[in-house]
């Protein structure tokens, strides 16, 4: 920077501060432009400075200062100025929020009160102004009825003003959750769903924000509300998205979604898959299947086929001996209604899991005894194809038995893909 008189040319830069106020004071230093303006009894005009080169202004920049005047070149005083200063800034810098900014003491002054020094604030905008003017209440002021805070000082509203510009996003979440409450006797008449979609863009921003205990929280307090978000619901996905859990996580965060019942849950499982919701879709099925299976169990005996498709592969290491009937009559009424081989081949790995031994023996009057000239229905060749199927995916020891039984009964290429499957039950007995 080049500071000049008409003679001799200064430069800031390369001079310390002390150097500098000794021929140029008063003066008044810009610190968000970084320039000097010099008092008009002073030689040199206004100049650009570098901040860098003096970091006691740097750090009175960094919090929040606008301009510093020095009225004197004392030595004395900017040593006292520069060594509290100093000390200010070691203890912010080894934690910013443990310097009490306002008990801090910026100015210098003499002893007899006058100012050697004077660090300046920003002037506040018009709207702060009007903020300020909002939260200051004098006392007697004409204030309309009703619409002033009476009975609180100054000091306590801008108070208040201070917290809410200040809380934490935890904090913000705890004062909503609050607010939620208030109101919800009224709120949730008037539009549920409106109502609801609230709720559950707040749980949403909770579980964003990893706090999956605040979420479980509001979930739980407003359980009722929150089922008519999970009906084919853009906000379910969010929902669903807003958090991967990890596994120790896993219990807590399935309590958001204890109100989303298995059968919407199902529909999200076969939908929405290829969305960034499909990860915890699957880890909620998953975390049901393992501990809610008769839950599940008891959906899917009163469910159509779509939605058995979806839950059986979850069931295979859940069925027991009393669900064999159940799980034999599914299997005849899917033969009947010819429904999918998909749907028919896991009623058969069910029955099967659930009880072999009666399996084995229902299975033989499935399978009618070959007759010449006479065609098989349909249901019952495509029964005969998929336990062969079934029988050749899963080859445990049980099968030898039967098939050694069954043998006979199959027909035509069918017959033939038995006698192969028995020759290799054997070989591996």
């Amino acid at each position: 920077m080049k500071c000049y008189n008409k003679t001799v040319a200064l430069s800031v830069k390369k001079l310390q501060l002390e150097e500098f106020l000794e021929t140029h004071t008063p003066t008044k230093i810009h610190l968000k432009a970084a320039r000097i303006e010099p008092s008009s009894a002073s030689e040199f005009q206004d100049e650009a400075i570098n901040l860098d080169d003096w970091p006691i202004l740097l750090f009175l920049k960094g919090i929040g200062f606008d301009t510093v005047s020095f009225y004197s070149n004392s030595q004395s005083a900017l040593e006292r100025w520069t060594a509290r200063l100093s000390q200010y800034e070691l203890i912010f810098i080894a934690d910013p929020e443990n310097l009490a900014v306002e008990e801090c003491i910026w100015n210098e002054k003499d002893d007899t009160g006058n100012l050697l020094i004077e660090c300046h604030l920003p002037t506040p905008s018009p709207h702060q102004q009007q903020k300020k003017q909002r939260v200051d209440i004098t006392p007697g002021g004409h204030v309309p009825p009703l619409e002033a805070p009476l009975g609180i000082d100054d000091d306590a509203a801008l108070r208040f003003v201070d917290e809410i510009e200040k809380q934490t996003p935890q904090e913000t979440l705890l004062r909503t959750h609050l607010i939620l409450r208030e109101f919800e006797s009224d709120a949730k008449h008037k539009d549920p769903f409106v109502w609801a979609s609230l709720i559950a863009d707040i749980i949403a921003i909770a579980l964003e924000s990893r706090w999956v205990e605040k979420a479980v929280q509001i979930a739980k307090d407003f359980d009722q509300s929150l089922k008519l978000v999970w009906t084919k619901s853009e906000r379910a996905l969010r929902l669903f998205s807003a958090y991967d859990p990890k596994p120790s996580e896993l219990r807590n965060w399935s309590e958001v979604f204890q109100s989303c019942s298995s059968v919407d849950l199902v529909w999200y499982l076969d939908s929405q898959l290829s969305t960034t919701a499909g990860p915890q879709i699957l880890k909620l099925m998953n975390y049901r299947a393992q501990t809610e299976p008769e839950l599940l169990i008891e959906i899917c005996f009163q469910e159509k086929p779509n939605v058995q498709r979806i839950l059986l592969p979850w069931l295979i290491a859940h069925w027991k001996l009393k669900h064999y009937p159940n799980v034999f009559h599914h299997l005849k009424t899917s033969l009947e209604q010819n429904e999918s081989e998909e749907i028919v081949q896991l009623w058969i790995v069910a029955a099967l899991r659930s009880s072999a031994e009666h399996s084995f023996q229902d299975f033989l009057q499935l399978i009618p005894k070959r007759k010449w000239f006479c065609v098989l229905d349909k249901s019952k060749l495509v029964f005969q194809k998929l336990l062969l199927k079934v029988f050749t995916e899963n080859p445990s020891h049980d099968v030898l038995p039967f098939m050694k039984k069954a043998k006979h009964l199959f027909s035509g290429e069918i017959a033939d893909q038995a006698e192969k499957l028995l020759r290799n039950l054997k070989e591996r007995s």
